[in-house]
C-alpha cells in the first residue's frame, strides 16, 4: 500500500521514526541504570578488606556446602508429616556428622539466608532497625555470586566448584568449574517455559480442550507451579549426579551445591521418577525427602572416601517447610569436620554461625559468634522483618 501509494509520505515516516525513537529510548534506560548499579556494586566488592593476613599458612580443606532446599527439621517432619527421620539421622552420625537438633535457618526465604551465610552477617539492620533492609533484591544476589566466603577461600588458592540451580540468584556461573544441568527429557528449559507463559501460546491447553483436543488436564492434586515441572525434575536429578562427581575436582576446591530436591513442584517419587507437579502433601513431600535422603548419602559417602584430607561438610537446609512462620525456620543442619569444629557447635546454632565457627577454628580468623537470630520478611511487606522466637528445648546429642 506504501509503495503503490502516490501521497507523500514524509509525514509519516517522521511520525514512525519517532515513536520508535522514544521506544528505544524507553528500552534503554532501565538498561543503563542496571548498568550503573551493578558497577558500583561491584566497585564496592573489588574493594572488600580481606580477612586473612597469610593465605600461605592456614589449612586447606576441601570445604563443601550442601544446601537441601526447605529440607524440614526431623520434628517437623514427624509432627506434620508422621515420617521418621531417624534412619538417615543415624547414617549422618555413623559417617561422623553432628546433627544440630534445635537448628534454625536466619531466614525463612532462600535468596535471603544463603546471602547470609555467604557472607558471615544478616541482610537487615539488627544493631540498629532490624525491620529494615540493607540490601535490594540485586545487591543479595550479587552477595551471592561474589560473596566474601568464597573470596575469602579463593584468596587461599581455593577452586569454586558449583552446577545448575534452577534459580538465577543461585548460580554461580562465574565459579571455576559450572556443571549445567543436563536435560533429561529433552523439555523446555526454564527460560522458554516462562518467554511461552508471557505469550498467547500459554492459552494452548484451554484453547485446545476447547476444539476437543486430547489434553490432560490437571487435577485437584496436582500444583499450578510458576515453571515447567518437567524442567525442575532436570534440575534435580541432575543435581544429584553432579554432586556424585564434585569430589573429581583437584584440592583445595569449595563445592557450592543448592539442590531444590525438597522444593516444590513436589515432581518426584521415593525412587527419582517423575511423577508431575503434586501439590504439597504427607506424600508428595515426603517422596522428595526420602530420594533426597537416598542421594545425598550416596555423595556424601563418595566425598568422604576420596578426600585426600578430611574435608569440612555442612549440611543443611536454607529454611523448613514454610506450612507457618515459626516452622518456616526449621532448618536441618549436620557438619562433618574436625573435633575444632564440631566441638563449638551447639543445639540451637544457626548458619551464619556455623560458617563463623569454621573460619575461626580451621581459618584462624578472629570471627567471634553474633546473636543466633531468626527472620520473616513476607513478599506483601518487602521491607520489614518480624523476629521468630526460638521455642526449641531439644539438647544436642
Amino acid at each position: 500500500m506504501v509503495w503503490k501509494s502516490s501521497r507523500d509520505l514524509s509525514n509519516l515516516v517522521i511520525y514512525s521514526n519517532t515513536i520508535l525513537l522514544i521506544l528505544v529510548l524507553i528500552s534503554a534506560f532501565p538498561v543503563v541504570r542496571g548498568l550503573l548499579h551493578y558497577a558500583e556494586i561491584n566497585k564496592v566488592n573489588n574493594h572488600k578488606p580481606s580477612l586473612i593476613e597469610d593465605a600461605s599458612q592456614v589449612s586447606t580443606p576441601d570445604v563443601y556446602l550442601i544446601i537441601m532446599d526447605g529440607y524440614a527439621r526431623d520434628d517437623v517432619l514427624e509432627d506434620y508429616f508422621h515420617f521418621d527421620n531417624s534412619e538417615f539421622l543415624n547414617n549422618l552420625d555413623s559417617l561422623g556428622f553432628v546433627t544440630l537438633p534445635c537448628s534454625r535457618s536466619n531466614y525463612r526465604w532462600t535468596i535471603q539466608s544463603i546471602s547470609s551465610m555467604l557472607n558471615f552477617n544478616y541482610n537487615n539492620d539488627i544493631e540498629g532497625d532490624y525491620t529494615k533492609n540493607k540490601y535490594s533484591a540485586e545487591e543479595l544476589r550479587n552477595l551471592i555470586s561474589n560473596s566474601l566466603m568464597r573470596s575469602e577461600l579463593e584468596e587461599r588458592g581455593y577452586r569454586t566448584v558449583a552446577f545448575e540451580t534452577g534459580y538465577p540468584f543461585s548460580d554461580l556461573l562465574n565459579a571455576d568449574k559450572y556443571y549445567p544441568s543436563k536435560n533429561i527429557n529433552d523439555t523446555l528449559n526454564n527460560f522458554e517455559n516462562t518467554f511461552l507463559n508471557t505469550t498467547m501460546l500459554s492459552s494452548y491447553r484451554s484453547v485446545a480442550t476447547r476444539l476437543g483436543m486430547s489434553i490432560q488436564e490437571r487435577n485437584d492434586n496436582q500444583d499450578e507451579y510458576e515453571g515447567s515441572p518437567e524442567y525442575f525434575y532436570n534440575i534435580k536429578i541432575s543435581g544429584f549426579d553432579n554432586l556424585d562427581k564434585v569430589s573429581e575436582n583437584p584440592s583445595p576446591k569449595f563445592v557450592f551445591a543448592h539442590l531444590i530436591s525438597t522444593h516444590r513442584p513436589y515432581n518426584m517419587d521415593e525412587f527419582g521418577n517423575f511423577i508431575g507437579a503434586k501439590k504439597l502433601s504427607i506424600k508428595s513431600y515426603t517422596q522428595q525427602v526420602i530420594f533426597t535422603n537416598k542421594r545425598v548419602l550416596k555423595a556424601i559417602k563418595k566425598i568422604i572416601e576420596e578426600s585426600k584430607k578430611p574435608p569440612i561438610i555442612v549440611l543443611l537446609s536454607d529454611h523448613g517447610i514454610r506450612i507457618n512462620m515459626e516452622d518456616g525456620v526449621k532448618n536441618f543442619i549436620a557438619v562433618y569436620g574436625s573435633p575444632e569444629v564440631t566441638d563449638n557447635l551447639y543445639s540451637s546454632i544457626t548458619p551464619i554461625n556455623v560458617i563463623r565457627v569454621i573460619f575461626s577454628n580451621i581459618f584462624g580468623e578472629n570471627l567471634p559468634l553474633i546473636n543466633d537470630l531468626s527472620f520473616n520478611q513476607e513478599e506483601s511487606q518487602i521491607d520489614t522483618y518480624d523476629l521468630i522466637q526460638n521455642n526449641c528445648k531439644r539438647d544436642l546429642k
